[in-house]
């Protein structure tokens, strides 16, 4: 990893408040990742970050899209057809309609509706041998019942859908593989009902684990690094299927810089409040409120004197904390702060039109540790202003 270029005088040349990409870490992660799974069984879920897409392509197996909007970024980005699988749980016909006409082979329903649904849209579109899984319900509103799913295993009696596997999604932040093997038992009720009610077998299984990240500097057991566990249990179970691996979080968090500026410092009631040119509308941590749990910062220069401060952002509301009673060394107007594991969801998921703030800038950090700015800050007044 190319640390060095994380000094004083990088942060005084970007564009703050910004995202740094760093594809050292990336590439370190994916090492990590791969030495229990092949590619061919990775997937990369693109709605944690989807500036990597280009760069994890050739890393991974597949790439899943759940939107209109992913697809066509995946689309502007040339990414082959046949290494996208389209899901999400609204499928528009003119979500379905690009899918097909781009070449897309790979599709999750999440019920009976989207399985015909989708057959209209291919047999209109002159499309066939199109491969789906089947969703699991897993007692929330995504995916379908057992019963739904042993019906549409009948249904397969044309050229145009074929059942490719079955597919489960785990939850977020997983960090007791108890809860991991809850979720199995889950899935193995699909896969003995269905196989004794139509004599139906699956050959794959598509498993989105939400294996957790470690982003806050705690003793809290949340981030405990249970993808090894979960690859054995796995194995130990299902090693008679195909199993892909879908992750998200775990392939985008660590590589993610947010750098911010410090634009104010000031003491009230013997308080220390740091007042930064970013903010929560641009950071997000899972389950982190108004700053209580503190992640892991580094300041821009570093000083030896610690101080107890409150990081706050520039929105206008109480709740804009960004790190509640933190220590910072001897925090001064235009340090810079940078917020680690920044990768995931951060870029997409926040409240980025509140006050109407500029987006924030985007840098990646290549493997020669070249750092190129991506996309410039934007003016959003034409969107908030009509």
């Amino acid at each position: 990893m190319c640390e060095t270029i994380y000094n004083e005088n990088t942060m005084r040349n970007l564009q703050t408040p910004c995202y740094i990409f760093d594809f050292n870490v990336l590439s370190e992660e994916l090492i990590g990742i791969k030495k229990y799974i092949s590619k061919e069984n990775l997937t990369y879920s693109m709605k944690a970050n989807p500036f990597l897409i280009s760069y994890v392509e050739n890393k991974v197996g597949k790439i899943e899209v759940c939107s209109l909007g992913e697809l066509e970024i995946c689309i502007v980005k040339d990414i082959i057809p046949e290494n996208i699988v389209v899901a999400g749980i609204n499928k528009a016909d003119n979500y379905l309609i690009k899918a097909v006409q781009y070449g897309v082979k790979h599709f999750v329903v999440e019920s009976r509706y989207q399985w015909d649904n989708l057959k209209r849209i291919c047999s209109l579109c002159g499309m066939n041998n199109i491969m789906v899984s089947l969703r699991v319900n897993i007692g929330n509103q995504f995916g379908m019942s057992i019963s739904d799913a042993a019906f549409l295993t009948t249904q397969i009696n044309d050229d145009i859908l074929g059942i490719e596997g079955i597919h489960i999604y785990m939850g977020t932040q997983n960090y007791d593989i108890q809860k991991v093997l809850s979720y199995m038992r889950v899935l193995d009720l699909y896969l003995t009902e269905i196989k004794r009610d139509t004599g139906f077998v699956f050959q794959k299984i598509t498993i989105g684990c939400g294996v957790s990240v470690k982003y806050f500097n705690d003793k809290k057991k949340e981030g405990y690094d249970i993808w090894p566990d979960i690859v054995a249990e796995v194995n130990k179970k299902y090693s008679q299927y195909m199993v892909e691996y879908e992750l998200g979080r775990k392939i985008a968090a660590s590589c993610g810089k947010y750098v911010t500026k410090v634009v104010e410092k000031k003491k009230v009631n013997e308080k220390t409040y740091v007042i930064v040119d970013g903010g929560t509308h641009q950071l997000n941590y899972y389950n982190q409120m108004f700053g209580r749990r503190i992640p892991f910062i580094k300041q821009y220069p570093h000083r030896k004197q610690k101080e107890k401060c409150t990081v706050c952002g520039s929105l206008c509301s109480a709740s804009d904390i960004l790190a509640f009673e933190c220590y910072l060394s001897s925090i001064q107007e235009n340090d810079y702060l940078c917020f680690e594991n920044a990768g995931a969801y951060s870029v997409t998921e926040g409240a980025y039109l509140f006050l109407s703030h500029s987006l924030p800038a985007i840098y990646t950090l290549d493997l020669s540790g070249k750092l190129v700015m991506i996309r410039d800050a934007m003016k959003i007044t034409c969107i908030n202003g009509g």
